[in-house]
């Protein structure tokens, strides 16, 4: 179903597109919300009318998970990536791990010749480490690293 099926699907069927409107959440922008009313039209006559509750999480589930970067089972995201198979999104965000990152990270720091250096404005500099304050009690120290802010 392309987003011109939804909205004629939508038209021919307007106390259907009043339900299924219902469900919009007033956060989810117009690009959110079209990609879940989709899912949601896709998937509704798979759904007993009684089930209907079961379909809007399944599709809060989806979309949490394309535009936000969720996480749940893998059993979960394996059913309702194929019932979101076909549907479309233009310019979804690309989500890393923490261990991503950090693998990323690491990957900058290491210098010439192995020891982790840091770069601010082009000097190098070593990690500072743990200091005390003037009134005793210990204060961190940045590492210098601008990526840190």
């Amino acid at each position: 179903m392309a987003a011109a099926d939804v909205q004629d699907f939508l038209q021919q069927n307007r106390a259907e597109a009043a339900e299924v409107e219902a469900s919009r959440g007033y956060w989810e922008s117009e690009k959110h919300w079209a990609a879940r009313r989709e899912f949601i039209l896709r998937n509704k006559g798979d759904f007993r009318p009684d089930s209907q509750d079961q379909l809007l999480s399944l599709s809060m589930v989806w979309a949490n998970n394309v535009f936000m970067g969720c996480r749940y089972s893998e059993e979960l995201l394996q059913r309702v990536r194929e019932m979101a198979e076909g549907i479309v999104v233009e310019d979804a965000p690309v989500f890393k791990t923490r261990d991503e990152i950090m693998k990323q990270q690491q990957g900058r720091r290491r210098s010439a010749a192995g020891a982790p250096t840091f770069s601010r404005r082009g000097a190098d500099v070593q990690p500072q480490g743990r200091r005390r304050s003037a009134a005793g009690a210990p204060t961190f120290i940045c590492c210098q690293n601008m990526d840190c802010f």
